[in-house]
């Protein structure tokens, strides 16, 4: 199993909730369920999983005991229908804009996706997040529930949504690039800054953005360069 050292876990979650004292203590408290889903997620990875996926899931929480508590909290990854509206073909350069008018625009992204007329979109529903922190969505999700048990099987759906959603909105980015005439067949990894901007200016920067995230080591798409064997979910490029 892997090696991540935490606290004997709590069963009922919450237990963090019911502690009303200093800030000290109550962030103490707050640590609890923040060691229980990891715990959890460690013994799904050896009993459940296999493959790729495991070998991601393994990284992700050697990821987090390294960054520690709270700082894993803020690992994200950005929302699947968030990306594709952003880099569809078909997005003009004022819907980007406003999409990312939380940030002004400067990378990354964060906040909503915004709403056109409080409908949405053709991809993104009103006010789409733009980014998903799993470990929180884990620890919200787990908090008040009295069986382990549920806790268990909320944490694993978490840790696979989070790993499609990478996988998905990577190879929705590589299709879009592919539209482009002259870079059909371009793997997404190697892709030239000028192939990118030939879908937009704003589209292209995104894509540089989200390139540089594979390659960086603290962030949650670093796995993807790491393990492709599986090629499920993704296109042979």
């Amino acid at each position: 199993m892997i090696s991540v050292l935490f606290s004997k876990p709590v069963v009922n979650v919450r237990d963090a909730e019911d502690v009303g004292a200093t800030p000290a203590v109550s962030a103490q408290a707050e640590k609890k369920p923040a060691e229980q889903v990891l715990f959890q997620a460690s013994i799904i990875l050896e009993a459940h999983w296999s493959g790729d996926r495991a070998l991601r899931i393994k990284d992700w929480l050697k990821l987090a005991e390294q960054i520690g508590y709270p700082g894993f909290l803020d690992l994200w990854h950005y929302i699947r229908v968030a990306v594709f509206e952003y880099e569809n073909w078909d997005t003009t350069e004022g819907r980007r804009k406003a999409m990312t008018a939380t940030t002004g625009g400067s990378l990354p992204f964060d906040g909503t996706t915004g709403s056109m007329s409080g409908t949405g979109t053709f991809s993104a529903p009103p006010d789409t997040p733009s980014r998903n922190y799993p470990f929180r969505t884990m620890i919200n999700k787990c908090r008040g529930q009295s069986n382990v048990l549920d806790c268990h099987g909320m944490t694993g759906n978490e840790l696979k949504f989070a790993e499609n959603e990478i996988l998905q909105s990577i190879a929705d980015m590589a299709k879009q690039i592919k539209r482009v005439g002259p870079a059909a067949g371009t793997d997404f990894t190697s892709v030239s800054g000028s192939t990118a901007d030939s879908i937009s200016p704003l589209a292209g920067e995104f894509y540089r953005d989200v390139k540089a995230r594979l390659t960086d080591p603290n962030t949650l798409y670093a796995t993807y360069m790491k393990y492709t064997q599986d090629t499920s979910n993704i296109p042979i490029w």
